[in-house]
């Protein structure tokens, strides 16, 4: 696949930037809010694929992308380039929360496995109960039979600690 130049007059510019500034949602008031409020796991998708927390930011790349997520990912991490990097400072690994622990190196490590919530398990079929929460989503109970989920712990031990302690890999 090559490149091939192409030449545009004026008025392709022109229409290309109203294209590009015609944004259906402003009716809503806020589109930022709105988009960071109701489309949370797609504003996660454009967070995770960019490397970047910034949900305005994300929301504000996918307003400007016209919904194209691709675009939205690649107009965040530009974004994130050019801001000015002052210094690294370190992340205490004990100090953060999970919500999902799934270790691909160990069978079953310290302090067990969580999948955590994700869409990867959910059914590929269109919910078509009634609209209870005034959200747009049905409303759901805690498990798809009903129990209440056990509480995920706040720390995990690492995985690698045994076999630190053995000296089978060096701190």
């Amino acid at each position: 696949m090559g490149y091939t130049s192409v030449t545009v007059d004026e008025t392709a510019v022109n229409a290309a930037a109203a294209l590009a500034s015609a944004r259906p949602v402003d009716a809503i008031g806020d589109p930022i809010g709105f988009m960071t409020g109701s489309l949370r796991l797609l504003i996660d998708t454009i967070m995770a694929e960019a490397g970047l927390v910034e949900p305005a930011i994300a929301a504000r790349a996918l307003a400007q992308a016209n919904g194209d997520i691709a675009r939205s990912v690649s107009l965040v991490r530009a974004w994130a380039a050019m801001l000015p990097r002052f210094e690294h400072s370190p992340v205490e690994a004990g100090e953060l929360r999970a919500s999902r622990r799934i270790s691909p190196g160990f069978k079953e490590p310290r302090g067990g496995q969580y999948l955590g919530a994700s869409l990867d398990y959910q059914q590929r079929l269109l919910d078509l109960r009634p609209d209870t929460n005034g959200d747009g989503r049905a409303a759901a109970s805690a498990t798809p039979n009903g129990e209440a989920r056990e509480p995920m712990p706040a720390h995990f031990p690492r995985a690698l600690e045994p076999l630190t302690h053995e000296g089978y890999v060096n701190a």
